[in-house]
């Protein structure tokens, strides 16, 4: 089954409801994609537009957004984080980079975190899989 993986900078010790946001602005991110429109949005971390269409006009989002819309939230530090995001570059794998606007607990372009577009979990990087989910204080 087909997941969108979240995965938070615990290193910023986001309030409940920042996540909360935060999750909502990467889904966003996903349909956005899906409807070829990011490129109004400077957060798609790739260059690569045929990989882009390729994912756009594949059946992982359909699929996604037709059964449980499943997000899955993990967490892990700044440094953990920028080494998934270049495995997952190596691997091909469509992330998007959760950006802030600045406006309550960080500072402006604060990458709180990534979202890695609906896909099965057997195809990420093996330190992806063994990510812990969050755990809110």
């Amino acid at each position: 089954m087909e997941s969108a993986f979240f995965i938070i900078n615990k290193d910023l010790n986001l309030s409940p409801a920042k996540l909360a946001v935060q999750i909502a602005h990467g889904t966003d991110g996903i349909h956005l994609t899906k409807n070829n429109l990011l490129y109004k949005v400077s957060y798609l971390i790739t260059s690569n537009f045929d990989l882009i269409k390729s994912w756009s006009e594949n059946d992982n989002y359909y699929r996604w957004i037709t059964t449980l819309r499943k997000k899955i939230i993990l967490e892990s530090d700044k440094v953990t984080l920028e080494k998934i995001k270049e495995k997952l570059k190596e691997a091909d794998i469509l992330f998007l980079s959760i950006l802030d606007a600045g406006l309550t607990e960080v500072e402006v372009g604060t990458e709180t975190g990534i979202v890695i577009l609906p896909t099965k979990k057997e195809f990420l990087p093996k330190m992806v899989q063994f990510l812990p989910t969050i755990k809110q204080k």
